[in-house]
């Protein structure tokens, strides 16, 4: 039986990723699908710096730097006629940090926000992870070696239900959480199934499922704080946060598209998203998780 705070968990992962699926056949066009991902990213990435610098976790130098990263990273890779030899490098190398980054903070909430993981979790998480990246590979170069990724997770999960025999382990809610995305993303690389501007696809249907998990988990940790703390972390702010920062983005992008405004296009451009979508993952990694996924041990 799964603890109330992991099938809360749950539930909010599960409603994000049908919320975000509901999104994708709603606009039924995979470039629209794209747009929204980088609209509704370009809050999300405003909300966390935010939130990061308010609560001091983030030093003022520092971000600076960081700043000037992006900025140098987005004036190398930056072209107009897509595809382009660095665009393609540049979304694969963002698409399997944002497939990596997104399935470990899954089990990291899962496992009660301790970056410490048994070999039957890390197991979930390489499948999901080969599996995902087999399948954008597939989409991306129409790339027959994208099949070796799609195995090294039918292996993976092949030694999970060895050793789940062996231990006469009862799977739990949260363990078929990862393994029915995995299997999802097995099913559709098989099946051979192509979107339109599909190579987008994986990285805006992660981000979407990811802004929506944030808004979902920040919103319940508020809510679950004591009286008393700072006016920051209050439901009201919070809720104003969200609402202006998606508000501003939505509203520059209406503009945007009303005023065919060239400055603002380069700042909704797929380039610029691809750059900071991976400046945002990697400033969000938890480093110690890095070497831990592959030592396939307890602890």
């Amino acid at each position: 039986m799964e603890d109330p705070v992991t099938r809360s968990l749950l539930v909010q992962k599960i409603t994000s990723f049908i919320l975000t699926t509901a999104l994708f056949l709603f606009v039924n066009n995979t470039y629209n699908f794209m747009l929204a991902a980088i609209v509704l990213g370009h809050s999300h990435f405003l909300i966390a710096y935010f939130y990061k610098l308010m609560s001091g976790k983030v030093k003022i130098k520092n971000f600076l730097v960081f700043v000037g990263l992006a900025a140098f990273l987005f004036a190398f890779f930056y072209r107009i006629d897509f595809p382009d030899y660095r665009i393609e490098s540049l979304l694969l190398l963002a698409t399997v940090y944002a497939i990596y980054h997104t399935i470990l903070d899954d089990q990291f909430t899962f496992n009660f926000f301790k970056p410490v993981y048994s070999a039957l979790q890390k197991l979930q998480m390489l499948f999901l992870i080969f599996a995902l990246i087999g399948l954008h590979v597939s989409w991306q170069f129409n790339s027959p070696y994208a099949v070796f990724f799609v195995l090294a997770g039918i292996l993976a999960v092949c030694k999970y239900f060895l050793i789940v025999s062996k231990e006469k382990y009862v799977l739990k809610a949260s363990d078929c959480f990862f393994l029915a995305q995995g299997a999802l993303a097995v099913v559709l690389f098989f099946m051979d199934i192509r979107f339109n501007f599909g190579k987008m696809l994986m990285i805006s249907f992660i981000g979407v499922y990811h802004y929506l998990i944030y808004y979902f988990h920040y919103y319940s940790k508020i809510i679950s704080l004591p009286k008393g703390v700072s006016a920051l972390n209050t439901k009201p702010v919070y809720l104003a946060v969200v609402f202006l920062s998606n508000g501003l983005m939505i509203g520059l992008f209406l503009y945007m598209i009303s005023t065919k405004n060239t400055a603002l296009s380069y700042f909704f451009s797929y380039n610029l998203f691809l750059v900071l979508t991976l400046m945002h993952f990697i400033s969000s990694t938890r480093v110690n998780e890095i070497l831990s996924l592959f030592k396939l041990k307890n602890g």
